[in-house]
Order: structure tokens, then C-alpha cells, then sequence
């Protein structure tokens, strides 16, 4: 493989764009050899000229990091390129978030600013590779409530307050965020929001019949999500029987099936 690397590494500095993108495409395949394909892609990301080639090698970095998530000077460049135009800091964020995890735990502090940056995307990124890296951080955690008001993050914010055990303290924001989902078209997208709530537990009186009303929502996803978030208060939703036991007949089986695991674990004698 070592010679296969380094003709890779040599079509990184190819004069046709194409060729240096498929080079670092290429190199992505070789994870198992991340700390050999790694230094061609981090010289690409920093210096190459051409922003496709640069959002390439941090794709590419991202596709290596999970097997070599002790690649320091890898996290440290793709921290380096969030200061990079938007479509290479998106790249970043998400290399950053789903391929080293807590592993660039170093990096959130330059995340964080992007969580409000003027571009969508980048702080859709940015919420979400906070929600990978350190969910439970106080000050990721502002991030996501943040999030909840913005339509672009709204969802990764409550999927991330979900992960961070905060969401108990967070029951207003996100009854707030689920009434604004639901009057986006077709009545957006739910599940995490329901998640979330879930998560919260019994912590506020609205907390199930918010959830009982999104059983009968159109997406298959919220409807899902929504009787397993009652499952998991357990038998504090006793209200949500009625509902579930008409989701046992749900189009869909695997609605069917989180309904009737909802009934079990809300039926349970304490």
C-alpha cells in the first residue's frame, strides 16, 4: 500500500483540479493506513488553492478519522479550516463531529462561533458536530438552546439538548421549538424534538399530551419517535394509552411495534 499512498500523494499536486479531488478521494479509502495517507491530505486542506480540493481533503480526513482518532495534527488542521470559506468549514465541521468525536474536543472552541455564523449551512454543521463532540459541555449546551430558534438548527438542537441530560431543564424551549416545527410545511419533522422530550421525562405537565398529539403526525419518523419517547416516561403517560393502542394498527410495523413497546414499559407495575 505505501507505494499506492505515495503516487496518491503526488496526484494531490496535479495541476487538473479533477485529478487532485480523485487523489483525495482515493486516499480516503485508506483509513487503515491513516497515518501515512493523513500528511498529504493535511498539506491539501491547508494549501491547496482550489476550494473543491480543499472541502475533498477534509471529506477525506473525515473518512480516515474514525479508525485513527489519535490523529492530533489531522484535528488541528481541519480546526485550521473552519476559518476557511463556507463550503470547506462545512466540510471540517463534519469531519470534525462524525469521524473524531470527542477526540476534537480541542477543537469547540472554534466551533462555537460557527453555530452562528451567517451562512445556514455552516451552523447547521457546527450545531451538529457539537452534538457528536461534547454534548454534555455547558457551553455546547447554550449552544443548542440557542438552536431551538432557529429553523436551520432547530431539530440538532433538540437532538443534542436529547444527548446532553439537559433536557429536563430545557421543557419550555422545547414545547416553544416543537409548536414552531409544526408550522413548518406539512408540519416538519419532529423526531427529534419527541426525542428530546422523552429525555425530559415527566418534568412538566405538557410534556405527554405534546407527545400524544404527534402520534398521529404524518411523518413515520415523528410518529415513532413519539411512542417511544412515551415509552421511556413510562408509567407517568398513562394518558398516552387510548392513542397508542390505536397506533398498534399503524400503516407502517415499525410505528406498530414502538407502540406496542410503549404500552409494555407504560403498563408496568411500579
Amino acid at each position: 500500500f505505501p507505494p499506492t499512498i505515495a503516487a496518491l500523494a503526488k496526484g494531490l499536486q496535479d495541476p487538473d483540479v479533477n485529478m487532485r479531488m480523485t487523489s483525495a478521494y482515493a486516499l480516503s479509502q485508506f483509513a487503515w493506513h491513516g497515518s501515512r495517507a493523513a500528511p498529504p491530505l493535511i498539506r491539501t486542506l491547508l494549501g491547496d488553492k482550489d476550494p473543491r480540493v480543499r472541502s475533498a481533503a477534509a471529506e477525506a480526513l473525515g473518512q480516515i478519522g474514525p479508525r485513527n482518532q489519535d490523529l492530533r495534527d489531522a484535528v488541528e488542521a481541519l480546526t485550521r479550516a473552519l476559518r476557511d470559506q463556507p463550503s470547506v468549514c462545512i466540510s471540517a465541521l463534519r469531519a470534525l463531529g462524525a469521524a473524531f468525536r470527542a477526540g476534537a474536543k480541542s477543537a469547540v472552541p472554534k466551533i462555537l462561533p460557527c453555530a452562528s455564523h451567517a451562512d445556514r449551512h455552516v451552523r447547521s454543521a457546527a450545531v451538529e458536530a457539537l452534538v457528536w463532540i461534547d454534548p454534555g459541555a455547558k457551553a455546547c449546551i447554550d449552544v443548542f438552546k440557542q438552536a431551538l430558534a432557529d429553523d436551520s438548527t432547530r431539530r440538532i438542537g433538540a437532538r443534542g439538548l436529547g444527548k446532553s441530560g439537559a433536557a429536563r431543564d430545557c421543557v419550555s424551549l422545547l414545547l416553544e421549538a416543537l409548536k414552531a416545527e409544526l408550522r413548518e410545511k406539512d408540519g416538519g419533522e419532529c423526531a427529534d424534538i419527541a426525542c428530546a422530550l422523552g429525555a425530559a421525562g415527566a418534568a412538566d405537565l405538557e410534556i405527554v399530551p405534546a407527545l400524544i398529539s404527534l402520534l398521529e403526525h404524518r411523518s413515520v419518523g415523528t410518529r415513532r419517535s413519539a411512542a417511544r419517547a412515551l415509552g421511556s416516561i413510562g408509567t407517568g403517560a398513562g394518558d398516552a394509552i387510548p392513542a397508542l393502542e390505536k397506533l398498534l394498527k399503524d400503516k407502517e410495523p415499525e410505528v406498530g411495534k414502538e407502540a406496542e413497546e410503549a404500552l409494555s414499559k407504560i403498563k408496568e407495575t411500579p
